[in-house]
C-alpha cells in the first residue's frame, strides 16, 4: 500500500507442557514418535529422559513433571514397567498423579498384544 500503513496480527499459541509417559526401554520409537507430534503442534515435551540428575528419586521427579504439566499422554503397550515399593509401576504412579491434579489425559495403545495378568496397565486403567 504506498503511503499506507500495514498492519500485521501474529497468533501467538500458548505453549502447553505435555509430560510423555511410558514404559522407557523398548517404547524408543513411539516415545519419539510422540515427541515429534507434540513438538509440530507446538507444544513442549517433557520425558523423563531429559531431566538430569535431580536431589530425589526418578519416580519423585516424574510425579513432580506430570503435576506441572499442562497436558499427560500415556503411551500404552504390552510392558507394565519397573515396580516400586508401592506395588505399581512408575508409568501407573504418574498417571494417578495426573488423574489426582486434574490434567486432561491422552492415551495411545501401541495395538500391542496385552498380557493379560493382575500387573498390566491395560487392565488396571
Amino acid at each position: 500500500m504506498p503511503g499506507g500503513h500495514v498492519s500485521f496480527f501474529i497468533y501467538v499459541k500458548d505453549m502447553k507442557k505435555v509430560f510423555i509417559s511410558s514404559v522407557i526401554n523398548g517404547y524408543e520409537q513411539y516415545r519419539s514418535a510422540a515427541k515429534r507430534a507434540v513438538e509440530i503442534m507446538d507444544d513442549r515435551p517433557i520425558m523423563s529422559e531429559a531431566f538430569g540428575a535431580r536431589p530425589y528419586s526418578s519416580d519423585v521427579a516424574c510425579v513432580t513433571e506430570v503435576e506441572q504439566s499442562d497436558v499427560y499422554l500415556l503411551v500404552m503397550g504390552s510392558d507394565y514397567g519397573y515396580i516400586t515399593d508401592d506395588g505399581i509401576s512408575v508409568t501407573h504412579i504418574e498417571f494417578r498423579a495426573a488423574k489426582t491434579a486434574n490434567r486432561p489425559i491422552l492415551m495411545t495403545n501401541n495395538h500391542v498384544r496385552a498380557r493379560m495378568t493382575s500387573k498390566n496397565q491395560n487392565h488396571r486403567i
